[in-house]
């Protein structure tokens, strides 16, 4: 099958990954890809070093005429049997480009929904909870599939604990990421007298904020902010407990992530933690926006190095039999091939 995969984003978020990976997993399932990439993405390079096809295509809006023109171009070039368009940008174009001459399928990443995905000829979302507001905007379900992220599995190796432990998380310094509510249970925690260290990586435009009330908090002599983190495995792995804050988080790579490092995690109950996280078999759950809850399950691990150990361990195994690339990929796969004879025939019933 030959697959057009867009993606127009610049910076280096799930959104970008994912499109990655959907990219690489397609592949190996030996369908012919090629991703249409903004001049500027931070991820150009990562698809290059693996000799993926691409294509330059910068859209100054979906509205863009030339834009339009170019797509349209590279479709009669490439004869794509459909087009995955990963955010609001790329699916809007792909529409206005297609007006019903190709299959469009939109992949819902987060909850910055717009009324373009009922015009879609197919919907993936990344989370049961994205699927459901699909239905809400009156997508069929027979065009709608749960498509999970994906994460790589890193070699498991024996993690020597720190003395005092680590905590840490990274991320955007965004407001939804709550990051503010990390640093006030950490202040709980030192206030208790717990002995720790712990790290913020991320960088953006909350950084100044996070800074100071840092200093207010006066956890200077425990907490370093890492700046933005290129090697997200090393940075993990020099962890004892990861925390996902959040006060908004549609999926949560980042916890697929931990989780794979085979980390004890502590989640808010944001929407897709939720749905990743058994709440005390494989990580534990708060309250958004409830430090001292936060600080009490940080605390209730580190007192307890077997609870620390079970949910690392299962952790891991939820990764591995639910978020794998090749367990993703594979739905994925399954997913297109169902999907593509539904779609055919009724381009075929439009001429």
């Amino acid at each position: 099958m030959r697959i057009h995969n867009l993606m127009f984003g610049a910076g280096r978020g799930g959104l970008e990954q994912a499109a990655f990976d959907y990219h690489r997993m397609l592949t190996q399932s030996g369908h012919s890809v090629t991703t249409l990439l903004h001049k500027n993405a931070a991820t150009r390079e990562a698809f290059q070093n693996h000799g993926f096809h691409t294509r330059r295509l910068s859209p100054i809006g979906e509205w863009d005429p030339l834009a339009t023109q170019a797509l349209l171009r590279f479709h009669r070039e490439d004869r794509p049997d459909l087009t995955l368009c990963h955010g609001n940008r790329a699916i809007g174009l792909a529409l206005r480009a297609s007006r019903t001459r190709f299959p469009v399928i939109g992949v819902a990443h987060n909850y910055k929904i717009k009324k373009r995905f009922p015009k879609c000829d197919a919907v993936f979302a990344v989370s049961r909870d994205l699927t459901e507001e699909m239905v809400h905007l009156n997508v069929p379900r027979e065009r709608l599939a749960t498509i999970p992220n994906m994460v790589d599995l890193p070699p498991l190796s024996d993690r020597a604990a720190n003395s005092p432990p680590v905590i840490g998380t990274l991320g955007r310094f965004v407001a939804k990421k709550g990051f503010d509510t990390y640093l006030h249970a950490l202040k709980n925690l030192k206030d208790q007298g717990i002995a720790f260290r712990a790290k913020l990586g991320g960088s953006g435009e909350e950084e100044v904020a996070l800074r100071k009330l840092a200093a207010e908090l006066e956890l200077g002599d425990c907490l370093e902010f890492t700046g933005w983190v290129e090697d997200t495995s090393a940075f993990l792995n020099s962890l004892d407990l990861f925390i996902l804050p959040s006060y908004h988080e549609p999926f949560g790579i980042v916890l697929l992530e931990a989780m794979a490092h085979r980390l004890p995690c502590i989640s808010t109950e944001s929407e897709g933690p939720c749905e990743i996280v058994r709440a005390g078999e494989d990580g534990l759950m708060v309250e958004i926006a409830k430090p001292h809850q936060l600080a009490a399950a940080m605390r209730e691990v580190l007192d307890n190095p077997a609870l620390a150990y079970s949910l690392a361990e299962r952790a891991r195994h939820k990764i591995e039999a639910h978020y794998s690339p090749e367990v993703v990929g594979a739905l994925l796969d399954r997913t297109i091939t169902r999907l593509l004879p539904l779609l055919e025939r009724e381009q075929k019933l439009l001429y």
